[in-house]
């Protein structure tokens, strides 16, 4: 887990710092991961979503440890997906895997972006039985490439 840890380094970075009495209260930033253009921030900012959206100007500079990180993820999803499959009927399993291949224009490519950033930060508060004792985490993980 050590590996893991230093994945994490350089995701957070302390904007504030207040003293409480002997302690020091730290509140923590992400904003520096995103480079994006005017136009694209604008778009994100306005969703109003806890997500964090890497750009590539960070990872390029952090690329090995994304690159574990991303192999953790998948590792993780993997040895899940096999222990449901194992576990329960394969029809009634909370563990699902989706693909799709588009062709999209880069407005395109953008809108879909923003769409699936909406829409997972807009998941619980759409949850159609908000009320319910059963709740579970669901962890889901999107990677997009060419």
């Amino acid at each position: 887990m050590q590996t893991f840890a230093r994945t994490l380094i350089d995701l957070l970075t302390i904007v504030n710092q207040v003293q409480v009495k002997n302690l020091t209260e730290n509140f923590y930033s992400s904003a520096h991961l995103s480079h994006e253009t005017p136009q694209e921030l604008a778009d994100l900012d306005g969703l109003d979503t806890d997500l964090t959206d890497i750009s590539g100007t960070w990872t390029q500079a952090h690329v090995q440890q994304v690159l574990q990180w991303i192999m953790l993820l998948n590792h993780d999803f993997t040895e899940a997906y096999q222990e449901e499959m194992t576990r329960k009927q394969p029809d009634k399993s909370a563990i699902f895997f989706s693909n799709a291949i588009l062709n999209l224009s880069a407005a395109g490519e953008h809108q879909l972006r923003l769409d699936l950033i909406k829409l997972l930060g807009d998941a619980e508060k759409n949850d159609p039985d908000p009320q319910s004792t059963d709740k579970r985490q669901v962890k889901l993980l999107i990677e997009k490439w060419q």
